[in-house]
C-alpha cells in the first residue's frame, strides 16, 4: 500500500479493467447522501491532517447544494495550475427559443469572444424536426466562423478562431448530454457537426479544430458535416483532463466525459449479421427467438428454486475475483449429470441440472450449433460449455448470499465463440445487460460500451476477440444461458513452451485460435500473453525473454501498437521489475519512437519512469485501471515532496492524481470512488479556511466526477 493509504495496490494488470460491484450512480447517491448538521464538525477537521475521515470528506463535497452546478461555483484561482491558458478567450452562452432555414429548432446559442472584440465563432445547438430511421434522434452543432480580432496578427487570428472554435464544440456537446440526461423518455440522440462555410478560410481552421476533438467526416457528401468516434473522442477529452487540470477547459471535459460515461446505448446489429458466410475474427450476430418463451419462462422457475436452497456455485470468478453466482450444465463437452426426464426431478440438485439441460439441449444442439458452425466455417465446432449465471442483489439470501451488477470488460481465452442466451426482458431495450465497446484500440472506456438488446429467448454469438462486458442497475435481476464453443478439430501442438525452451514439452494445448497472431494484431497478441502467462511455468518466464512468443514480448508487442490492456500490464510489469534488461530495452525504444518518451540511451533505464509514461498512454485511451495506477504514483510523489517542503510540486502531482482519480470513478472503478474522498481529506489538512478549499482546483474536480456521475 502506498504512504498515502491510497486504494491501488501494484498488482498487475489482467484482462479484468475494474473490480465489478455497484455501478457509479449508485455509489455516488450513497457519497453524497451524508449531510453534515453542523459546520464545526467540517471546520474542526480542517485542523487536524492526521487520520481521513471519510464522514468529514462526504460532509464537504455535499456543503454546495445539487442543485447548484459546477458552472456556477467560484473558480479563483486559489493555486497557480488553475490559471487558465485559455484566459484570452470567453464564451457567452445562452438558451434561445428560435428556428433555422431547414426548420430545425434552436435549443442553444455560444459564441466565443476575445476580451471586448467581436465575437470571432458561433454555434447552436439544433434538434431537426424528423427522426432518423433507426430510431434514435439526432441533435446538430452549427459552427459558423467569423473573422478574428483584428488586433491580432495573422497567426494570433488563427490561434484564436481555433481555440474559440473548440470551446465553442466543447459547450455544445456539454449541453447537448446535459439535455440528454434531463430528457429520459427522449432515447439516446446523436450528436452531428455542421460546419457552415460561408467563410471559407474560417471554415478550414473549424473543420481542423472539429477534427481536434475526435469528430471525422460524415460519410455523406457535405464536406462541412462531421460525426462523432467516440474511440477518439474519449482520448481527446481524456487528455485535455489531464493536460488541463484545474482548469475551467479541463472541467469540462472531465464533464463531458462523465455524461458520456453515463449513456446507455444499444448496439446496432449490422444488416448482415445473420449472413452465412464464414468468418473467424470479430464477429458479432444475433439469432431471435432462439429459446421459445415457455422454455425461458421453466428455467426462471427452476434457477428461483435453485436460488431458495442455495446451489448457485459462489467461487470466485476468474475475470474479477467476485462470487461466480453460475450453476454449470456442461463441462468439457460433457454435461454434468446424464439421464432422462424421469430422472429429472427438482427435489434434488442433480434433477434440477438435469431438468434444465434437458430443457435446453434440443436448441444449442439443433439450432445454434449449426448457425456458430455456419459463422466459423468449421463443421467441427463442438459445445465446450454450458452455464446459468444470475445478477441481482443479495442472490441466494438465505444461504452464502452475494451480490452482482456485472462483470468486467474482457476478451475470452478458452472459448473460441460464446453465445449468450437472455432468459429475461431486463435487455430488450439495449439499456442493461451485456455489451461490447466501440473502438480501435482496444479501450475499455465507459462510454464506449453499446448494449446488445435481447429479449428473453435471443441469442448473441460473438468470436473471442470481442471485447465484452455486463452492466446492470441496482433493484435490476438479470438471467442469462452463456454457451462456449470450441473447435475441436483442431489440436495444436503445445509449440509456444517448446519454441521459448528449446526443448520437448508436456502436450497441454493452448487454444489454437490464439496462436500464432500477426504482428499487427495488438488484441491476438495481448490475449495470448495472457493466456501463456498463466499457464507458463516459472522456467518458461526466466528462460524466454529473448524470444518474441514470450508473454512480456507479446504485452510490448500489443502496446506498441496502442493496446490499452496491453499499455496497462506492461507499465505494471516496469513497476514491479518484472521485465528482463532485454525487454526493458525494448519497452524504452517503444516509448521514444512512438510517444517521444525523453530518455538519454546513457542513462540507466528507470523503469518506473517507463511505467508512468505507459499508464499515461493508457489513461488518455480511457483505461480506468491505467488511470487508478497511475494517480497512485503521483499521489505517493505529492506527499513525497511535501515532506521534501516543495509545495508547488506537491500541489500539482495530487491535483494530477485527483483528475485520473476523477476519471476512473466515473467509470465506476470501485477503487478510484474511494480514493476521491481521502484526496479530499489530505488537501483539505492544508488549508485553514474551508471556504479556500472549495474554491480549490482539487476539490472542484472531484466534485464535477461525483456531481456528474449522481446526475
Amino acid at each position: 500500500m502506498r504512504p498515502w493509504s491510497g486504494p491501488c495496490g501494484s498488482g498487475s494488470a489482467s484482462i479484468s479493467h475494474r473490480r465489478g460491484g455497484r455501478p457509479l450512480t449508485a455509489d455516488l447517491v450513497a457519497l453524497l447522501v451524508a449531510l453534515s448538521s453542523s459546520f464545526v464538525v467540517v471546520e474542526s477537521f480542517l485542523h487536524v491532517a492526521s487520520k481521513p475521515s471519510l464522514f468529514t470528506a462526504r460532509n464537504i463535497l455535499h456543503a454546495i447544494p445539487r442543485n447548484v452546478s459546477r458552472r456556477q461555483v467560484a473558480t479563483k484561482a486559489s493555486i497557480s495550475s488553475l490559471e487558465t491558458s485559455n484566459a484570452a478567450v470567453q464564451l457567452e452562452e445562452k438558451e434561445i427559443e428560435t428556428t433555422l432555414d431547414d426548420g430545425s429548432k434552436v435549443l442553444f446559442a455560444v459564441q466565443a469572444r476575445c476580451g471586448y472584440a467581436e465575437s470571432f465563432c458561433r454555434g447552436v445547438l439544433a434538434e431537426p424536426v424528423a427522426t432518423a430511421h433507426d430510431g434514435l434522434s439526432r441533435r446538430e452543432a452549427v459552427i459558423t466562423p467569423l473573422s478574428g480580432p483584428d488586433t491580432e496578427t495573422d497567426a494570433v487570428q488563427d490561434a484564436l478562431v481555433m481555440e474559440g472554435a473548440v470551446r465553442v464544440l466543447d459547450s455544445l456537446l456539454l449541453q447537448h448530454l446535459i439535455l440528454e440526461k434531463q430528457d429520459d423518455t427522449s432515447g439516446t440522440a446523436e450528436l452531428g457537426v455542421r460546419i457552415d462555410s460561408s467563410n471559407s478560410d474560417g471554415a478550414e481552421l473549424l473543420k481542423q479544430a472539429v477534427q481536434m476533438r475526435g469528430y471525422v467526416p460524415s460519410k455523406d457528401d457535405d464536406d462541412g458535416a462531421f460525426s462523432i468516434e467516440y474511440g477518439k473522442i474519449v482520448r481527446a477529452y481524456s487528455e485535455l483532463a489531464m493536460n488541463e487540470r484545474g482548469t475551467e477547459l479541463g472541467l469540462t471535459a472531465l464533464e463531458i466525459l462523465g455524461l458520456l460515461s453515463c449513456r446507455r446505448i444499444p448496439y446496432q446489429f449490422s444488416p448482415d449479421a445473420s449472413a452465412t458466410s464464414p468468418h473467424t475474427r470479430n464477429v458479432v450476430a444475433v439469432q431471435r427467438d432462439l429459446l421459445p418463451k415457455e422454455v425461458t419462462s421453466n428455467i426462471l422457475d427452476i434457477m428461483a428454486d435453485i436460488e431458495a436452497k442455495g446451489w448457485l456455485s459462489t467461487n470466485l470468478d476468474s475475470v474479477d475475483n467476485l462470487p461466480s453466482l453460475h450453476l454449470n450444465l456442461v463441462s468439457g463437452g460433457e454435461p454434468i449429470f446424464r439421464g432422462n426426464g424421469d430422472d429429472a426431478s427438482t427435489t434434488t440438485f442433480e434433477g434440477s441440472v438435469m431438468a434444465l439441460w434437458l430443457l435446453v439441449k434440443p436448441y444449442l444442439e439443433n439450432k445454434l450449433l449449426p448457425r456458430v458452425r455456419e459463422i466459423m466455417g468449421s463443421p467441427t465446432v463442438e459445445l465446450s460449455e454450458v452455464f446459468i449465471r444470475r445478477y441481482g442483489e443479495d442472490i441466494q439470501p438465505d444461504h452464502d448470499t452475494a451480490t452482482r451488477y456485472g462483470i468486467s470488460a474482457h476478451f475470452d481465452i478458452t472459448a473460441s465463440t460464446t453465445s449468450v442466451i437472455a432468459l429475461d426482458d431486463v435487455a430488450a431495450e439495449g439499456k442493461s445487460g451485456l455489451y461490447t465497446t466501440v473502438s480501435t484500440d482496444a479501450s475499455n472506456h465507459a462510454a464506449l460500451r453499446r448494449y446488445f438488446p435481447l429479449s428473453a429467448g435471443d441469442a448473441v454469438v460473438h468470436t473471442w476477440d470481442v471485447l465484452h462486458g455486463v452492466e446492470i442497475d441496482p433493484g435490476q435481476s438479470r438471467t442469462s444461458l452463456i454457451v462456449w464453443f470450441e473447435d475441436r478439430g483442431q489440436v495444436v501442438k503445445d509449440d509456444v513452451s517448446e519454441e521459448v525452451t528449446g526443448r520437448p514439452t508436456h502436450t497441454s494445448v493452448y487454444p489454437p485460435w490464439l496462436l500464432h497472431p500477426s504482428a499487427e494484431d495488438d488484441i491476438g497478441m495481448f490475449v495470448l500473453a495472457t493466456a501463456t502467462s498463466s499457464s507458463a511455468d516459472d522456467v518458461l518466464i526466466e528462460q524466454g525473454t529473448d524470444d518474441d512468443t514470450h508473454p512480456h514480448n507479446l504485452y510490448i508487442s500489443s502496446a506498441g501498437l496502442g493496446n490499452a490492456f496491453a499499455l496497462t500490464s506492461v507499465g505494471s510489469l516496469c513497476s514491479e521489475g518484472e521485465l528482463s534488461p532485454r525487454c526493458l530495452s525494448k519497452v524504452n525504444s517503444m516509448l521514444k519512437g512512438s510517444w517521444g518518451f525523453e530518455r538519454n540511451d546513457d542513462t540507466e533505464i528507470d523503469a518506473i519512469e517507463m511505467a508512468v509514461a505507459l499508464w499515461t498512454q493508457g489513461a488518455i485511451r480511457g483505461n480506468p485501471l491505467a488511470q487508478a495506477f497511475l494517480a497512485d504514483e503521483y499521489m505517493a510523489r505529492s506527499m513525497k515532496a511535501m515532506q521534501e517542503k516543495s509545495v508547488a510540486d506537491s500541489n500539482d502531482l495530487r491535483l494530477k492524481a485527483v483528475v485520473l482519480f476523477a476519471l476512473a470513478a466515473q467509470q465506476g472503478y470501485d477503487d478510484a470512488i474511494q480514493a476521491l474522498p481521502r484526496i479530499l481529506d489530505v488537501e483539505a489538512s492544508f488549508y485553514d479556511d474551508v471556504e479556500e478549499f472549495y474554491e480549490s482546483p482539487v476539490f472542484h474536480t472531484a466534485q464535477v466526477a461525483m456531481l456528474v456521475g449522481a446526475l
